[in-house]
């Protein structure tokens, strides 16, 4: 199912009820069905968050979480899955993140996790917690040097 209607299911609505409340045509609305959160408009997202009784932010954190869900997360998930693992805030954290590294027009590969494969783990719940939480502050540190012009990383 795709984001916009995920969302809208979460509040028992419909595309034809939104488009009835916001004066937004149905048409254009299942144009976004085909699309990601990134690619919704302001208008949208604040249309959204009317119909469903929620501040532009409230519907915006909602659409993220309802996103991260279903993210591959440039590999992450596949390796939460492999180990039976599901860390919501922090996955929703990586998720904006990435989404963060994307906006200043860096390029990011699938993540592997060698490293932490190789070694032996005693709590392997709380070790791939710890390997997501290292990912994400990884991440927030090169956005903070190429956000202050610390290094170009296009070089």
């Amino acid at each position: 199912m795709n984001l916009l209607d995920k969302f809208l299911n979460e509040y028992h609505l419909t595309r034809y009820r939104i488009s009835k409340i916001s004066g937004i045509s149905n048409q254009l609305l299942g144009l976004y069905t085909k699309k990601g959160l990134a690619d919704y408009p302001i208008w949208l997202i604040r249309a959204l968050a009317a119909a469903t009784d929620q501040t532009t932010e409230e519907a915006l954190n909602k659409l993220e979480i309802l996103e991260t869900a279903s993210d591959d997360l440039y590999g992450v998930r596949s390796f939460l899955m492999k180990y039976n693992c599901s860390f919501p805030q922090e996955e929703l954290n990586f998720y904006r993140a990435l989404r963060a590294v994307e906006a200043l027009n860096m390029d990011l590969e699938e993540m592997k996790f060698d490293r932490f494969e190789k070694e032996e783990h005693t709590n392997i719940e709380q070790d791939v917690k710890k390997a997501l939480s290292n990912a994400t502050e990884t991440i927030e540190t090169i956005i903070w040097k190429r956000r202050n012009g610390h290094f170009d990383i296009d070089e």
